[in-house]
Protein backbone atom coordinates (compact mmCIF):
# COMPACT_ATOMS: atom_id res chain seq x y z
CA UNK A 1 0.00 0.00 0.00
CA UNK A 2 1.01 3.60 -0.32
CA UNK A 3 3.74 5.21 0.25
CA UNK A 4 5.43 2.38 1.55
CA UNK A 5 4.94 0.09 -1.90
CA UNK A 6 6.93 3.36 -3.40
CA UNK A 7 9.67 2.68 -1.18
CA UNK A 8 9.38 -1.25 -1.42
CA UNK A 9 9.49 -1.46 -5.25
CA UNK A 10 12.99 0.40 -5.87
CA UNK A 11 14.36 -1.83 -2.90
CA UNK A 12 12.82 -5.33 -4.33
CA UNK A 13 13.94 -4.50 -7.74
CA UNK A 14 17.36 -4.14 -6.71
CA UNK A 15 17.18 -7.36 -4.46
CA UNK A 16 16.37 -9.08 -8.07
CA UNK A 17 19.43 -7.69 -9.63
CA UNK A 18 21.82 -8.62 -7.37
CA UNK A 19 20.47 -12.18 -6.92
CA UNK A 20 20.56 -12.92 -10.25
CA UNK A 21 24.14 -11.56 -10.71
CA UNK A 22 24.87 -14.20 -7.74
CA UNK A 23 23.05 -17.24 -9.37
CA UNK A 24 25.39 -16.61 -12.30
CA UNK A 25 28.81 -16.30 -10.55
CA UNK A 26 27.53 -19.27 -8.18
CA UNK A 27 26.93 -21.34 -11.52
CA UNK A 28 30.20 -20.49 -13.22
CA UNK A 29 31.85 -21.46 -9.88
CA UNK A 30 30.06 -24.64 -10.06
CA UNK A 31 31.25 -25.07 -13.70
CA UNK A 32 34.51 -24.77 -12.60
CA UNK A 33 34.85 -27.06 -9.87
CA UNK A 34 33.17 -29.60 -12.19
CA UNK A 35 35.16 -29.55 -14.47
CA UNK A 36 38.24 -29.71 -12.06
CA UNK A 37 36.42 -32.51 -10.71
CA UNK A 38 36.22 -31.15 -7.01
CA UNK A 39 32.18 -31.65 -7.57
CA UNK A 40 30.53 -34.32 -9.46
CA UNK A 41 28.10 -33.87 -12.24
CA UNK A 42 24.94 -34.70 -9.35
CA UNK A 43 25.87 -31.95 -7.11
CA UNK A 44 26.46 -29.89 -10.31
CA UNK A 45 23.10 -30.33 -11.24
CA UNK A 46 21.53 -29.70 -8.43
CA UNK A 47 23.53 -26.04 -7.66
CA UNK A 48 22.60 -25.32 -11.56
CA UNK A 49 18.97 -25.55 -11.77
CA UNK A 50 18.47 -24.77 -8.01
CA UNK A 51 20.11 -21.29 -9.34
CA UNK A 52 18.41 -20.91 -12.30
CA UNK A 53 14.91 -21.46 -10.24
CA UNK A 54 16.08 -18.83 -7.73
CA UNK A 55 16.70 -16.13 -10.46
CA UNK A 56 12.53 -16.94 -11.83
CA UNK A 57 11.76 -17.09 -8.06
CA UNK A 58 12.95 -13.59 -7.73
CA UNK A 59 11.21 -12.24 -10.94
CA UNK A 60 7.89 -13.45 -8.96
CA UNK A 61 8.79 -11.08 -6.46
CA UNK A 62 7.76 -7.84 -7.14
CA UNK A 63 4.15 -8.97 -7.93
CA UNK A 64 3.59 -8.95 -4.26
CA UNK A 65 3.05 -5.23 -5.01
CA UNK A 66 0.64 -6.20 -8.11
CA UNK A 67 -0.98 -8.94 -6.28
CA UNK A 68 -1.95 -7.72 -2.95
CA UNK A 69 -4.15 -9.67 -0.24
CA UNK A 70 -7.17 -7.54 -1.03
CA UNK A 71 -7.05 -8.42 -4.66
CA UNK A 72 -5.65 -12.54 -4.16
CA UNK A 73 -4.91 -13.38 -0.98
CA UNK A 74 -3.99 -16.86 -1.87
CA UNK A 75 -1.76 -15.68 -4.69
CA UNK A 76 0.17 -12.86 -2.68
CA UNK A 77 0.64 -16.23 0.10
CA UNK A 78 2.35 -18.25 -2.42
CA UNK A 79 4.92 -15.68 -3.89
CA UNK A 80 6.27 -15.52 -0.56
CA UNK A 81 6.28 -19.36 0.00
CA UNK A 82 7.47 -20.09 -3.19
CA UNK A 83 10.50 -17.55 -2.73
CA UNK A 84 11.05 -19.33 0.92
CA UNK A 85 11.37 -22.86 -0.87
CA UNK A 86 13.74 -22.14 -3.79
CA UNK A 87 15.75 -20.06 -1.21
CA UNK A 88 16.23 -23.25 0.64
CA UNK A 89 17.44 -25.09 -2.15
CA UNK A 90 19.77 -22.72 -3.04
CA UNK A 91 21.08 -23.30 0.82
CA UNK A 92 20.87 -26.79 0.44
CA UNK A 93 22.80 -26.86 -2.57
CA UNK A 94 25.53 -25.09 -1.17
CA UNK A 95 25.64 -27.43 1.54
CA UNK A 96 25.20 -30.69 -0.76
CA UNK A 97 28.41 -29.78 -2.52
CA UNK A 98 30.64 -29.55 0.94
CA UNK A 99 28.63 -32.12 3.55
CA UNK A 100 32.18 -33.78 4.43
CA UNK A 101 33.62 -30.44 5.14
CA UNK A 102 31.02 -28.57 6.57
CA UNK A 103 31.36 -27.65 10.59
CA UNK A 104 29.09 -29.58 12.83
CA UNK A 105 28.05 -25.69 14.36
CA UNK A 106 27.01 -25.25 10.28
CA UNK A 107 25.39 -28.73 10.19
CA UNK A 108 23.15 -27.29 13.04
CA UNK A 109 22.20 -24.23 11.30
CA UNK A 110 21.07 -25.98 8.24
CA UNK A 111 18.83 -28.30 9.62
CA UNK A 112 17.46 -25.49 11.54
CA UNK A 113 16.85 -23.46 8.76
CA UNK A 114 15.65 -26.67 6.61
CA UNK A 115 13.23 -27.25 9.66
CA UNK A 116 11.67 -23.85 10.20
CA UNK A 117 11.77 -23.35 6.11
CA UNK A 118 9.52 -26.21 5.98
CA UNK A 119 6.99 -25.86 8.62
CA UNK A 120 6.32 -22.30 8.18
CA UNK A 121 4.75 -22.58 4.71
CA UNK A 122 2.79 -25.62 6.05
CA UNK A 123 1.78 -23.54 8.98
CA UNK A 124 0.53 -20.81 6.89
CA UNK A 125 -1.48 -22.65 4.15
CA UNK A 126 -3.29 -24.80 7.01
CA UNK A 127 -4.33 -21.22 8.59
CA UNK A 128 -5.28 -19.94 5.02
CA UNK A 129 -6.99 -23.15 4.29
CA UNK A 130 -9.03 -22.84 7.27
CA UNK A 131 -9.70 -19.51 6.67
CA UNK A 132 -11.24 -19.88 2.88
CA UNK A 133 -13.24 -22.63 4.39
CA UNK A 134 -15.08 -20.43 7.08
CA UNK A 135 -15.23 -17.46 5.02
CA UNK A 136 -16.83 -19.89 2.44
CA UNK A 137 -18.92 -21.06 5.60
CA UNK A 138 -20.36 -17.32 6.25
CA UNK A 139 -21.09 -16.33 2.80
CA UNK A 140 -18.49 -13.73 2.78
CA UNK A 141 -16.37 -13.07 0.12
CA UNK A 142 -12.62 -13.58 0.65
CA UNK A 143 -11.67 -10.01 -0.46
CA UNK A 144 -14.13 -8.77 1.87
CA UNK A 145 -11.10 -8.32 4.95
CA UNK A 146 -13.79 -6.89 7.03
CA UNK A 147 -15.58 -9.80 7.39
CA UNK A 148 -12.11 -11.72 8.83
CA UNK A 149 -13.04 -9.58 12.30
CA UNK A 150 -12.97 -11.63 15.39
CA UNK A 151 -11.81 -14.10 13.31
CA UNK A 152 -9.76 -16.61 15.15
CA UNK A 153 -7.01 -18.66 13.15
CA UNK A 154 -6.94 -22.25 13.41
CA UNK A 155 -2.93 -22.05 14.86
CA UNK A 156 -2.61 -19.41 16.96
CA UNK A 157 -0.66 -16.28 15.83
CA UNK A 158 1.76 -16.39 17.80
CA UNK A 159 2.98 -19.88 16.69
CA UNK A 160 3.51 -18.44 13.09
CA UNK A 161 5.03 -15.09 13.98
CA UNK A 162 7.84 -17.44 15.47
CA UNK A 163 8.27 -18.91 12.48
CA UNK A 164 8.28 -15.97 10.43
CA UNK A 165 11.08 -14.14 12.83
CA UNK A 166 13.17 -17.38 12.71
CA UNK A 167 13.37 -17.48 8.69
CA UNK A 168 14.30 -14.00 9.04
CA UNK A 169 17.43 -14.66 11.46
CA UNK A 170 18.13 -17.82 9.37
CA UNK A 171 18.01 -15.49 6.24
CA UNK A 172 20.36 -12.87 8.17
CA UNK A 173 22.88 -14.97 9.31
CA UNK A 174 23.07 -17.44 5.74
CA UNK A 175 26.64 -16.02 4.90
CA UNK A 176 28.10 -16.69 8.05
CA UNK A 177 26.73 -20.46 8.37
CA UNK A 178 27.19 -21.31 4.51
CA UNK A 179 30.11 -23.68 3.74
CA UNK A 180 33.45 -22.04 2.18
CA UNK A 181 33.99 -22.09 -1.23
CA UNK A 182 36.41 -21.20 -4.13
CA UNK A 183 36.49 -17.33 -5.15
CA UNK A 184 36.52 -17.17 -8.62
CA UNK A 185 39.42 -14.99 -10.81
CA UNK A 186 38.46 -12.83 -13.45
CA UNK A 187 40.95 -10.83 -15.67
CA UNK A 188 38.87 -8.61 -18.13
CA UNK A 189 40.31 -7.65 -21.61
CA UNK A 190 39.67 -6.06 -25.09
CA UNK A 191 39.32 -8.38 -27.89
CA UNK A 192 37.76 -8.26 -31.37
CA UNK A 193 34.76 -9.96 -32.47
CA UNK A 194 37.18 -13.07 -34.61
CA UNK A 195 39.39 -13.53 -31.54
CA UNK A 196 35.76 -13.76 -29.13
CA UNK A 197 34.46 -16.24 -31.45
CA UNK A 198 38.07 -18.53 -31.52
CA UNK A 199 37.93 -18.50 -27.47
CA UNK A 200 34.33 -19.58 -27.48
CA UNK A 201 35.52 -22.49 -29.70
CA UNK A 202 38.49 -23.26 -27.48
CA UNK A 203 35.82 -22.93 -24.17
CA UNK A 204 33.57 -25.32 -25.75
CA UNK A 205 35.85 -28.01 -26.53
CA UNK A 206 37.58 -27.69 -22.87
CA UNK A 207 34.37 -28.14 -21.59
CA UNK A 208 33.15 -31.30 -23.62
CA UNK A 209 36.38 -32.92 -22.55
CA UNK A 210 36.38 -32.35 -19.01
CA UNK A 211 32.85 -33.73 -18.71
CA UNK A 212 33.90 -36.75 -20.82
CA UNK A 213 36.76 -37.08 -18.36
CA UNK A 214 34.39 -36.71 -15.46
CA UNK A 215 31.99 -39.51 -17.12
CA UNK A 216 34.66 -41.95 -17.79
CA UNK A 217 36.00 -41.46 -14.27
CA UNK A 218 32.45 -41.95 -12.93
CA UNK A 219 32.29 -45.56 -15.03
CA UNK A 220 35.98 -46.53 -13.64
CA UNK A 221 34.98 -45.77 -10.62
CA UNK A 222 31.67 -47.75 -10.83
CA UNK A 223 33.16 -51.37 -12.68
CA UNK A 224 35.63 -51.32 -9.82
CA UNK A 225 32.93 -51.30 -7.05
CA UNK A 226 31.23 -53.94 -9.03
CA UNK A 227 34.77 -55.72 -8.92
CA UNK A 228 34.94 -55.22 -5.52
CA UNK A 229 31.67 -56.55 -4.63
CA UNK A 230 32.29 -59.85 -6.77
CA UNK A 231 35.36 -60.43 -4.88
CA UNK A 232 34.39 -60.02 -1.80
CA UNK A 233 31.91 -62.90 -2.65
CA UNK A 234 33.96 -65.02 -3.76
CA UNK A 235 36.58 -64.56 -0.83
CA UNK A 236 33.31 -65.64 1.40
CA UNK A 237 33.23 -69.09 -0.80
CA UNK A 238 36.58 -69.87 -0.07
CA UNK A 239 37.63 -69.15 -3.88
CA UNK A 240 41.02 -67.76 -3.74
CA UNK A 241 41.01 -65.95 -7.18
CA UNK A 242 42.15 -62.47 -7.46
CA UNK A 243 39.74 -60.33 -9.65
CA UNK A 244 41.25 -57.09 -8.78
CA UNK A 245 44.90 -57.96 -9.63
CA UNK A 246 45.91 -55.06 -12.43
CA UNK A 247 42.42 -54.09 -12.70
CA UNK A 248 42.77 -50.20 -11.74
CA UNK A 249 45.84 -50.26 -13.90
CA UNK A 250 43.86 -51.36 -17.19
CA UNK A 251 40.85 -48.87 -16.35
CA UNK A 252 43.06 -46.74 -16.04
CA UNK A 253 45.14 -46.93 -19.46
CA UNK A 254 41.60 -47.49 -21.16
CA UNK A 255 40.49 -44.23 -19.33
CA UNK A 256 43.39 -42.23 -20.90
CA UNK A 257 43.13 -43.85 -24.22
CA UNK A 258 39.62 -43.56 -24.73
CA UNK A 259 40.41 -39.27 -23.21
CA UNK A 260 43.09 -39.02 -26.21
CA UNK A 261 40.70 -39.85 -28.70
CA UNK A 262 37.59 -38.12 -27.59
CA UNK A 263 40.32 -35.25 -27.36
CA UNK A 264 41.56 -35.77 -31.26
CA UNK A 265 37.73 -35.26 -31.94
CA UNK A 266 37.34 -32.07 -30.79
Amino acid sequence: MPPASYVAMPVLALSVAMGCVYSWMDTQRGYLQLASREINQKEFNFTYWSNMSFCFSLSLIPLIMVMTPQANAWGHLLLFIQHIVIKTMIVSANFYEAWDQVSPKSKKWFWGCWTVSTVYPALLIINFAYASHQIRKAGIEENELAGLEGFEPLIPWWITMFFDLSWFAFLATTSRFLPPAPHIKVKYSLVTDGELAALHEKSTKTWKKARLVGQIARQRGDTFEKLKAAQARKEGEGDGTDLLADSQTVASNKMMELVAQAGNKL
